[in-house]
């Protein structure tokens, strides 16, 4: 993750062309992210299904499912993905339901050899339930612009954007 990246909860128009073709856009894909964002999904699910290859072959893969409130699509899982999946949360599939993955779009090698963009998992388990009760705390307890500046840097990117509420009202109080 760098500076630049914004950590979101569903899949956001992007204006790429498969945008406009609704049968070709069925599964995420990494033209459902915007440059720099990353994607936090709860798996619901974990199946095999079957998917149209690029010369028109069925071919069976792994499916993440995920829950429906973000209206995200289904994302084919690879073995790299579910091998870090795997390490997150144990070896069994069946433990992955309702565990939160970090989505984003890294270069990964094709099927063919060449490198591409993919759709690659954070190594590591995102900051969903997380308390931000103490970082709120600290951000209270600035008394200057410098101070408030250094305390939300020192954050960790992922709790940020649940800290940024309690940092603009410091702000208001501090230039007051």
């Amino acid at each position: 993750m760098t500076d630049e990246t914004k950590v979101v909860y569903e899949a956001s128009p992007t204006g790429h062309y498969l945008e406009l073709f609704p049968k070709k856009n069925l599964c995420l894909g990494t033209h459902n992210l915007n440059p720099g964002e990353e994607l936090i999904a709860q798996i619901i699910k974990v199946e095999k299904g079957i998917i149209k290859n690029k010369i028109g072959k069925d071919q069976e893969v792994t499916f993440l499912h995920f829950d429906p409130k973000h209206k995200i699509m289904p994302m084919v899982c690879n073995i790299t993905n579910a091998r870090i999946i795997a390490s997150l949360y144990g070896d069994k599939h069946s433990d992955w339901h309702g565990k939160s993955i970090q989505i984003y779009s890294g270069e990964v090698r094709s099927p063919e050899g060449g490198m591409t963009q993919g759709l690659c998992i954070r190594h590591k388990k995102p900051g969903v339930g997380e308390s931000v009760d103490i970082y709120n705390e600290k951000l209270e307890a600035c008394k200057s612009m410098g101070q408030l500046a250094a305390t939300f840097k020192a954050i960790p990117k992922h709790l940020k954007p649940r800290c940024v509420a309690t940092k603009d009202k410091m702000k208001g109080k501090i230039d007051a």
